[in-house]
């Protein structure tokens, strides 16, 4: 008797992953890589946790249930499949679901605040690259799993570079990566139960049950798409989307506590020279920081420094990174970084204001003209966000009783309304609080910002 292989959940209770041998081995054994496991130190909000204090759930819990939804799509659409497009599904079917199971593994500590810490550098690997490497990279932990099981290792990393490659179907991939993906169905219930706020949560099951597979035009081109009946559910994923955006991921306090991390692991890497001489602090730094910096002076490309510091990335984790503001808050070497690390450990969020709409160039003018730096003395960070965008190759279609094909605004006012709106804000963060009371006063008396209290 074949067993299902179930895990138990506070999100889905009993996800379960079905009980194909073939898929049941591999999924166990690229589990237990060191690579994967890393991912239960990486959280899943970052400094979230800081503003809704029972958000500090991991990306692990989230790959599983990325998987776990991944595999009730393909159920769902299998079991409404003619039989040529059953076996299809079936020939696809363990590769989308590693495909969910490893979006995540390529994410840095504090995730999409990680890479902000290099965005300048052109050079700079993102988590998708790391992603594609962990998978295709002969010798990884997670290729040979992968190939011992006789999944197509370098097929399944062309999902994640940049255009995607052949390695799925694009109805298959957009399973895993579109406006109709998994993975923003999982984040959505999961960071919401966790965060303790009820605006994320929506019909996940009825929306699966309401995806389609549509057929365009005489090319054959396949893409994810919704019944009729499941348009109501699309507008509650959406609306969950943008309140949660609003609400948790860009809560005021949230966003500048990910920048004070940020600004934090950005001065390490500019100051290495500086504390890496044999001091408290200099145990602490990360290898894969050290190679940044090199890379940094040297000017590596990405392919050099990801065949490098492959082990060192992996290595890193929000537990490294804590530790070393813990061993900074007491450091002497850099006074700078030195605050920064108490601020950070004490929670002491820095002084930030929300900007009057279209007045963020006008407010940077006005700040550098009176002598302040940008970067140093204060940050603008620009807020923007979009419900639903109709204008790219991943708009979503609706398949209606009568055969016919219409995108889903069509069906939908709320969607046709707010469709390519980028719901936009801005903030103003000060970083040397010494400067605090002249930047303010400035905003204020300009009309540039808006003081509350």
């Amino acid at each position: 008797m074949r067993k299902t292989t179930i895990i138990t959940d506070p999100i889905h209770q009993v996800m379960n992953f079905g009980s194909d041998p073939k898929f049941v081995k591999c999924f166990k054994e690229v589990l237990d890589t060191r690579t994967f496991q890393r991912l239960r130190r990486i959280t899943q909000l970052g400094m979230a946790s800081y503003v809704f204090p029972g958000a500090t759930h991991t990306r692990f819990s989230h790959s599983l249930g990325v998987a776990y939804l991944a595999h009730a799509v393909l159920a769902h659409l299998r079991e409404r499949a003619e039989d040529q497009d059953r076996r299809e599904i079936d020939e696809s079917f363990n590769r989308v679901m590693m495909a969910a199971l490893l979006h995540d593994v390529g994410h840095g500590p504090f995730s999409h605040s990680f890479e902000q810490v290099l965005k300048g550098y052109r050079w700079a690997p993102i988590h998708e690259d790391w992603t594609a490497t962990f998978i295709s990279q002969p010798g990884s932990e997670i290729n040979q799993r992968l190939q011992e099981n006789g999944i197509d290792a370098a097929g399944l990393s062309s999902v994640f570079s940049k255009p995607p490659g052949n390695g799925l179907a694009r109805q298959y991939r957009q399973i895993v990566s579109s406006q109709l993906d998994v993975d923003r169905m999982d984040y959505l219930v999961r960071d919401s139960h966790f965060a303790g706020v009820a605006i994320g949560r929506f019909d996940v099951h009825y929306l699966i049950h309401s995806i389609v597979v549509i057929s365009h035009g005489e090319n054959g081109a396949k893409t994810l798409g919704l019944t009729p009946k499941g348009v109501k559910a699309y507008e509650a994923f959406l609306l969950a989307r943008q309140l949660m955006n609003r609400t948790v991921y860009y809560h005021h306090n949230v966003k500048v506590l990910e920048f004070m991390m940020e600004q934090f692991m950005r001065l390490i890497i500019e100051h290495i020279d500086e504390i890496n001489r044999p001091d408290a602090l200099a145990p602490f730094i990360p290898p894969y920081f050290k190679r940044v910096a090199a890379a940094v002076k040297r000017g590596a490309d990405k392919a050099a420094l990801m065949a490098e510091g492959c082990e060192d990335y992996i290595r890193l984790t929000e537990d490294v990174i804590w530790s070393l503001v813990s061993a900074a808050a007491d450091s002497r070497t850099v006074p700078v970084l030195r605050l920064l690390a108490q601020k950070l450990v004490v929670r002491d969020i820095l002084p930030h204001f929300a900007v009057n709409a279209g007045k963020m160039d006008l407010l940077r003018e006005s700040l550098l003209e009176e002598g302040l730096v940008d970067g140093r003395d204060f940050h603008l960070l620009d807020l923007k966000t979009t419900m639903y965008k109709g204008d790219g190759d991943e708009r979503v279609f609706v398949l209606d009783w009568q055969g016919q094909i219409k995108e889903v605004g069509e069906h939908s006012d709320t969607i046709s309304a707010f469709r390519d709106r980028p719901e936009a804000e801005s903030l103003l963060i000060v970083i040397d609080t010494t400067k605090a009371h002249t930047i303010t006063k400035l905003g204020r008396d300009r009309q540039f910002i808006i003081v509350r209290g």
